[in-house]
């Protein structure tokens, strides 16, 4: 319970320091296990939450792509 109201708290409070540091966050697919739509769904509350955008990449390569396309923008 402790826990929750920790993470509930952090959610409000560090929400704004979040997003004035972190561009996005990108989460790349699993091929064993072929999760990219379950990670496409999960993205927009995960960006909800976090207030920055979350995408999803194929693999690890794309992944550093986009980080680098970020971190220029």
């Amino acid at each position: 319970m402790e826990g929750m109201k920790a993470v509930r708290r952090w959610l409000k409070e560090g929400k704004a320091f979040l997003t004035q540091y972190c561009t996005g966050m990108i989460m790349t697919v699993n091929t064993q296990t072929n999760d990219k739509e379950k990670l496409v769904q999960m993205s927009s509350p995960i960006s909800t939450v976090y207030g920055t955008q979350v995408l999803v990449e194929e693999t690890l390569n794309d992944a550093y792509s986009k980080a680098n396309i970020l971190l220029k923008n």
